[in-house]
This record gives C-alpha cells, sequence and structure tokens, in this order.
C-alpha cells in the first residue's frame, strides 16, 4: 500500500535527546467516513469531548517523536509545529502521558495532521515529487479559533493554520491533506495564480487529493469533501455532484466551478490508474503557468492530458461548458435505445471510434456505408462517439456525439 508511514531503522541518541516512535492515536481520516456514517449527536465535535463512538473510531499508530528529557516533540527538518496565532496554546514538546489516549488531550490536534501529512509525504515520494517536499510551518489550532484554515505563501518558511471552530479542522484528515497539497502546489507552479478561474481549479484539485487519501484509507468511495469538518450544523462542506453537473452551466459561480473540475478530474480516475493521474496532475503544474479563465486552463490541461496519456479529453470539457464547440456538429447529444444506433449522415465518415466519456477508447466500430450503426456498450451510462475522415466530404473533419445509453 501507497501512503506507509515513515519508518525510522533504529532508534539513536542526539546529546540527550532520543529520536524512536511512539504509539498514538488519530482518526483515519475521520469518524464520518470511517464509520459509514453521517454527522449525528455521537459524532459531534462536542468541545473536544471524547464519545464511546468517537473512541471506537480511533486507531492506534506509530509516529517519529524525539524524546527530551519527560517531553515528547513531534517537529521535523521539514514539518515545524509552532503557535502563528490564538489561541496560543502550546502545539509542541507534551508531556509523555498526554500525547497518547484521545482528542480530549490538547496534543491530539498536533498528533493527527502530523501523522496524516507524513503519511501523505511518502506518497508523493512515491509518485517522484519529492523535491516538493520543504519546510513548512504549522499551527494546528489557530486564526481565532474560527472555522475555517489557511495556507500562506508568503511567508518564509509557508505556513498553515488550522481553526479549530466547528469540528477542529486537524482533526479531518481530508482538511489536512487538502491545506497541504496548496503547499506542494505553491511548490510545483512559482507563476502568480491569484485570479479567481486558476484558484478554482487549483481547489478541486486539492479536494481530488484529500478524496484520492480518505479512499486509500477506507477503500470506499464517497462523495463528501471535508466531510466531518463540513456537512454539519457548522457548514455544508463541498460535494462531487455526479448528476447535476451533467451539462453546462451558464450561471455557474466560482464554487460551481470548483465541484465542476472536481467532478471531471473523478470521471478522469474511474478510466485511470489513479497514480498516473495524480501524477500527471503534479506534472502539469510543474511544467507550465496556469491560464487566467476556465477556457484557457482547459484547453491547457487537455492539451497536456491527451499528449501524456492518450486521452481524448476536448468533448467533455465542451461537453461542461469549459470549452466552446468549434463547430455545432462537435458535440450533439443522442439517446440509444438499442444496440443498434441510427445516425443520419453516418455514410459521409470514414471511421467511428466509441469512447469512454473521459475520452479513454473503448472500440474502433465497423462503418459499411449504412446510417445504423451497432453499438458495443454492455451498461447504461455516458459514451463518446467519435466519427472522422480523411478524404470524402466534409475533408477532415471530426464530430463527437454523447451517447446517453
Amino acid at each position: 500500500m501507497w501512503f506507509q508511514s515513515i519508518l525510522l531503522s533504529s532508534l539513536f541518541m542526539m546529546g540527550d535527546r532520543v529520536r524512536t516512535q511512539i504509539p498514538v492515536y488519530v482518526f483515519a481520516p475521520n469518524p464520518i467516513l470511517s464509520s459509514g456514517s453521517i454527522y449525528v449527536e455521537s459524532i459531534r465535535d462536542n468541545g473536544d469531548d471524547m464519545s464511546e463512538e468517537l473512541r471506537s473510531e480511533m486507531m492506534q499508530v506509530e509516529i517519529d517523536v524525539v524524546i527530551e528529557d519527560d517531553a515528547v516533540y513531534l517537529s521535523d527538518s521539514i514539518l515545524h509545529l509552532v503557535n502563528l496565532s490564538s489561541p496560543n496554546e502550546g502545539v509542541d514538546g507534551f508531556q509523555r502521558g498526554n500525547i497518547r489516549a484521545d482528542r480530549s488531550l490538547s496534543s491530539f490536534e498536533s498528533v493527527n495532521c502530523i501523522y496524516h501529512i507524513r503519511r501523505f509525504q511518502s506518497y508523493l515520494r512515491s509518485l517522484g515529487f519529492g523535491h516538493l517536499i520543504k519546510p513548512i510551518r504549522i499551527d494546528p489550532k489557530a486564526l481565532g479559533g474560527s472555522d475555517h484554515s489557511r495556507y500562506n505563501s508568503a511567508k518564509d518558511p509557508p505556513t498553515i493554520e488550522f481553526g479549530v471552530g466547528g469540528v477542529d479542522d486537524a482533526e479531518d484528515a481530508q482538511v489536512v491533506i487538502h491545506e497541504y497539497m496548496h503547499a506542494m502546489l505553491n511548490e510545483a507552479l512559482a507563476a502568480d495564480r491569484k485570479n479567481s478561474a486558476a484558484i478554482s481549479f487549483e481547489e478541486a484539485v486539492c479536494d481530488h487529493f484529500c478524496l484520492r487519501y480518505s479512499e486509500e484509507i477506507t477503500g470506499k468511495t464517497d462523495d463528501r469533501v471535508f466531510s466531518w469538518d463540513g456537512h454539519n450544523e457548522f457548514w455544508d462542506g463541498y460535494t462531487v455532484r455526479w448528476h447535476d453537473l451533467e451539462i453546462a452551466d451558464p450561471t455557474c459561480d466560482e464554487t460551481c466551478q470548483r465541484e465542476k473540475w472536481l467532478f471531471l478530474l473523478r470521471k478522469l480516475e474511474g478510466n485511470l490508474p489513479s497514480d498516473l493521474l495524480d501524477r500527471s496532475l503534479l506534472i502539469f503544474f510543474s511544467s507550465q503557468s496556469i491560464g487566467t479563465s476556465h477556457e484557457q486552463i482547459a484547453k491547457q490541461f487537455a492539451a497536456h492530458i491527451e499528449s501524456g496519456l492518450q486521452l481524448v479529453l476536448r468533448p467533455i470539457l465542451i461537453q461542461h461548458g469549459f470549452l466552446k464547440p468549434e463547430t455545432e456538429g462537435q458535440i450533439r447529444k443522442l439517446y440509444a435505445n438499442g444496440d443498434v444506433l441510427h445516425l443520419k449522415d453516418l455514410e459521409l465518415f470514414e471511421a467511428a471510434d466509441l469512447l469512454h466519456i473521459n475520452g479513454s477508447p473503448i472500440q474502433r466500430l465497423e462503418l459499411d456505408g449504412s446510417p445504423f450503426l451497432p453499438l458495443p456498450i454492455d451498461k447504461t451510462g455516458h459514451y463518446l462517439l467519435r466519427l472522422t475522415n480523411e478524404t470524402q466530404f466534409p475533408k477532415k473533419e471530426e464530430w463527437y456525439y454523447l451517447i446517453v445509453f
């Protein structure tokens, strides 16, 4: 399994300091997902109280620490736990008896966020992006107790502050990984991304990685982003809106655009090895500046995916309104009620390819000059039909049809 925790091969002495591992408890990734539940009374934040239901969702793990005298320190050369803003509580250097037990202890937020970030760092290294991992300062209890978190690249080293309003953000590993991904993408892309379209795209990529991390731990797919910190009485969180975003929405604001990008990334993940998509996303951020509109980003992303993964992505971007169709016939919706499709002007084309909705190929179809086309589809869903020709009229034309089967 990837995302394996970083292990020390031996215990060694540093003067009167000892570096070792100790057992601690964490949520994996949060009690909502690990229990397969929704936000109910027994899983409420309740001022860091520990119910029996919450206790049963805690997992014992090993974590790297430095012990000096009777104090346990979690910081290392990359992750520095520091107090950046109120509440002004200690976030490192805990007494041994106050670091292992449960979330009612002041050390829990520090332990939980450090454990999950280190686990995620291991995955980034396995993808070949260990060079993005740079020193960062983290405050697990910050921002005046408000119910949000913040990554700040303007500081040196950069900072992440986790709020403790509502459900403490550092206790939900989805929030932890989302904010840490901002740090990774900032290292990958040096260009200014302070326009709304690029920010929405980046937020969706961070959402994608936090969902990927959650699914690796639980082995289950869930469409809720920030499923404990959000989706409760404090705020709504974000959701992969699988059905609402099937077509372009001309009134879509930036929150909607963020959800649309996440929806598309999840579609891609359904037909690609997950590590291949993740590596491709990190390469995309590392190789270029990001456009200033959703259309520019879509064109860049489509070119990157199509060249690197041999997928046809443009039709699905057109379908969702990120790109404008070049011709009226470039993407049309068809409804197939049987295993044979009747399509006017089919005889004008020389080649037909059936594709998954994300553009990955299924099968080359035989054209015999008739308007009837057999469809080798064994389950309902959305598919793409690409019709092309090189010599007949209309010359060098490429049409796409969206098939709802």
